[in-house]
């Protein structure tokens, strides 16, 4: 076998060892733990009676907080993930911050739970509401 043919031998190998060690994962956008994804809604775990913060991640790479639980959207933006960094930009927010730049945050999902470790961020605000642990807020299945 010539060297050119032990090369393409070895990078069909190492393709198909991918597919069936990862399955199609690392060639499409989607989820390859649907458990891990931070897609869905997520409530700030807070002692007491304190009012329901909550963020919301959708599948179109945007995200909201409502600040106090009263159904109206404090900050709205942009996130980007690069492994299990996230990129947060604020686009719309209602005198909650001032945060015109990028923070970015290392995120760990156990279970039901979800806590950020500051990364790089120059917005106290944005680091401070993303600085407790958050909880899933399950799904209501709709009844047809």
């Amino acid at each position: 076998m010539n060297k050119t043919r032990k090369i393409i031998f070895a990078v069909l190998l190492m393709f198909v060892g991918m597919v069936f060690l990862g399955g199609c994962c690392h060639f499409e956008k989607k989820v390859c733990r649907p458990e891990l994804t931070l897609i869905g809604s997520w409530k700030l775990k807070s002692p007491g009676n304190s009012p329901a913060t909550t963020i919301t991640f959708r599948g179109d790479q945007t995200f909201q907080v409502d600040i106090g639980g009263d159904g109206i959207v404090d900050i709205a933006g942009t996130y980007d993930l690069y492994g299990n960094r996230l990129k947060l930009t604020d686009t719309d927010f209602r005198g909650t911050t001032n945060c015109f730049h990028s923070g970015f945050y290392n995120y760990t999902i156990k279970g039901v739970e979800l806590t950020f470790e500051v990364f790089a961020e120059e917005c106290a605000p944005r680091r401070e509401i993303l600085s407790a642990q958050w909880e899933s807020i399950p799904m209501i299945p709709v009844k047809k």
